[in-house]
């Protein structure tokens, strides 16, 4: 699909937008305002949806001038057709909400209400049409495990009393980190947990090919090498007797050997010459 350099900056611009969205949203809270966490958190999301939304509209108006009719997802694309359900759903419930105003903005201690909702739904679609590569995807998750890791941080500074902003209903025993409730840091660290085993399991993974497609080395010369082997012989002969300086085992089919004969390792492993 060929775009114009307009159409190619929104795009950039969109994605700054989404990345921005999910490492902003979960920091941010404001000590200095009345309810320091949720409506400052939705008043930012809220005005990045708005950009993004104004983005895109000026994407779409510049791709039908130059004759692209291309929108990057229609209502066959999956979800899409369950959102504007949802969507619509929100718009009845509001309008014949008996307090239209605090259903449409949110009450003044949440602002939950179906402008913050189209706010997430905004920042989904984006999401949806504009995430063409893997390259995004791979940056989009590693913006969200990183962004995870002050928060994690600043809950364990609250666990263990180190936190220098003094909250009244803190007790000690359930941090709210910078979510300011405990079911809500919980719920956003659950969430990123997946995504965190993920790309640890890419990791060793990335190890092992590295390994098995690296320079011709014996089966001991690697010390990954003799844990993958020990662990093979715990598991079939069970737990016994951790390994001793000189020991030497005979496994069938050792990991590292390309013709899958037998052949044996010493503990602990020598060093490649």
């Amino acid at each position: 699909m060929n775009s114009t350099k307009l159409s190619a900056f929104c795009d950039r611009v969109i994605e700054v937008g989404w990345l921005v969205a999910v490492i902003v949203t979960p920091l941010f809270f404001n000590v200095y305002s009345s309810r320091i966490f949720d409506p400052d958190k939705i008043t930012v999301l809220r005005t990045i949806a708005l950009v993004m939304a104004a983005v895109w509209t000026v994407k779409l108006l510049e791709e039908r001038a130059s004759g692209n009719r291309d929108v990057g997802c229609t209502w066959r694309t999956p979800l899409v057709l369950p959102t504007l359900f949802m969507v619509v759903v929100y718009l009845v419930s509001t309008a014949l909400s008996v307090t239209p105003w605090v259903s449409l903005f949110g009450s003044y201690g949440r602002l939950q209400g179906t402008f913050t909702t189209f706010s997430y739904i905004v920042v989904f679609l984006m999401i949806l049409q504009g995430m063409r590569t893997r390259a995004q995807l791979d940056r989009l998750v590693t913006v969200i495990i990183v962004n995870s890791l002050p928060v994690a941080l600043y809950g364990l500074i609250q666990r263990y009393g180190l936190d220098p902003l003094p909250w009244a209903d803190f007790s000690g025993e359930r941090v709210a980190g910078n979510m300011g409730n405990p079911i809500f840091l919980a719920a956003y660290l659950v969430m990123i947990f997946p995504l965190t085993l993920g790309r640890v399991a890419e990791g060793f993974r990335a190890i092992l090919v590295r390994e098995r497609t690296g320079p011709s080395t014996t089966p001991s010369a690697t010390p990954s090498a003799t844990l993958r082997a020990w662990l093979r012989t715990w598991l079939r002969t069970g737990p016994g007797p951790w390994p001793r300086p000189g020991d030497r085992w005979h496994l069938s089919h050792c990991w590292r050997c390309p013709a899958r004969s037998p052949c044996s390792i010493t503990w602990p492993p020598s060093r490649p010459t």
